[in-house]
């Protein structure tokens, strides 16, 4: 057991996920497994400490398609790239599109990473839910529609004074079958399923919000 908190692992809790009786009739436990499966790609690879420094500020194209461009359909890889390099060109609204699945451009220069413990505090996936979405026009393939919240704890620092940051997202995600995904791959030079993908992501929307509140001061970022 640890005995003191810089031992301490930070915490993690995914809140269980109720599936609809549609998406069990269809998909029995592989709808489960989506869920599965998206909810470890928002734990891993969406708050990584190497993008959360608020003293950083530059990325490139692949910082911010590594570890995820293998987890969505062609189509969705194409319009990520579109987008990433529109927010590294200093698009506002597409930096807000990256941070959903990965929280980079902390703007708190005053802030500063802790030394000896992880800045990722603790991350709860909750009220998550596995439905059957709507068939696409000249789709074959029922997709599973996953919705659900996240937040995460950041441990910052403010000089000697702590200085929490709380991250809140919501999502909703589209996901079908890697082998459905493949048929109707059109574009070369994509990337292949991460190792293990089962479920590829066809469509998403959200927000994502990051806030200070300490007790000397409120620091606002992005």
């Amino acid at each position: 057991m640890p005995s003191t908190p810089d031992e301490a692992a930070p915490s993690t809790y995914v809140e269980p996920v109720t599936v609809t009786a549609e998406a069990e009739q269809m998909y029995g436990d592989e709808a489960r497994k989506a869920y599965d499966e998206v909810s470890r790609l928002m734990l891993a690879q969406s708050v990584r400490r190497e993008d959360v420094d608020p003293r950083r500020t530059t990325w490139s194209d692949a910082d911010l398609f590594e570890g995820l461009v293998g987890h969505f359909a062609p189509e969705v890889q194409a319009d990520w790239r579109r987008t990433v390099g529109r927010a590294n060109a200093g698009d506002t609204e597409s930096r807000h599109v990256v941070d959903l699945f990965r929280l980079h451009r902390v703007d708190a220069p005053e802030l500063a990473m802790p030394d000896r413990r992880p800045v990722v505090g603790g991350q709860v996936l909750s009220g998550a839910e596995v439905d059957v979405a709507d068939v696409p026009a000249g789709a074959d393939v029922t997709p599973l529609e996953i919705s659900f919240d996240h937040s995460a704890r950041l441990d910052y620092v403010h000089g000697r004074s702590a200085a929490p940051g709380r991250l809140e997202r919501t999502m909703t995600v589209t996901v079908i079958p890697v082998g459905a995904a493949e048929t109707s791959a059109v574009a070369t030079g994509t990337t292949p399923p991460d190792p293990g993908t089962s479920w590829l992501i066809t469509e998403y929307e959200g927000t994502s919000d990051l806030s200070f509140d300490d007790d000397e001061e409120t620091v606002a970022a992005s």
